[in-house]
């Protein structure tokens, strides 16, 4: 159980931290209102295609953001296998939202399984980002050990 401890410490803190970004970050972010300006700009200088994934692109940015600051912060100051904690990271920041809004009474799969496959895919977008700022931030650290 002890080898296991530091994983299910990286889960809990990625799940807290997705619940707090998608549930909290999330709804003052959309109360912005930046997202319709910027869809009317691009609608009618013709990128209608656009400007539909500009919305999901909105609402996940927040989401996005965290997962590239924590991926960063992880590649700098992670010593001993960085890739299997973020990564552990990674799932529960992607799982807890979902989890909490089916405690909630709302069933993520309301709109159909293919609304939720594609609502998840762009969830799993959080993990990749979060790998590859880690990657960057493990380069960055790497580039000051050797310029030191």
């Amino acid at each position: 159980m002890k080898k296991f401890t530091p994983y299910i410490l990286w889960f809990v803190a990625g799940a807290i931290l997705g619940f707090i970004a998608d549930n909290l970050l999330g709804a003052l972010w959309i109360q912005l209102g930046w997202r319709q300006p910027i869809a009317n700009w691009l609608a009618s200088h013709g990128f209608s295609a656009l400007a539909s994934y500009w919305g999901l692109v909105w609402i996940r940015l927040p989401v996005w953001i965290i997962a590239a600051i924590v991926g960063i912060c992880g590649g700098i100051f992670i010593r001993r296998q960085p890739i299997p904690s973020l990564l552990i990271f990674g799932i529960g920041f992607v799982v807890m939202p979902v989890v909490a809004t089916a405690i909630a009474g709302f069933s993520p799969t309301v709109f159909g399984l293919g609304v939720w496959f594609k609502a998840t895919m762009w969830d799993c977008i959080s993990i990749v980002l979060l790998l590859a700022f880690a990657f960057l931030g493990f380069r960055f650290r790497e580039h000051k050990k050797h310029a030191a």
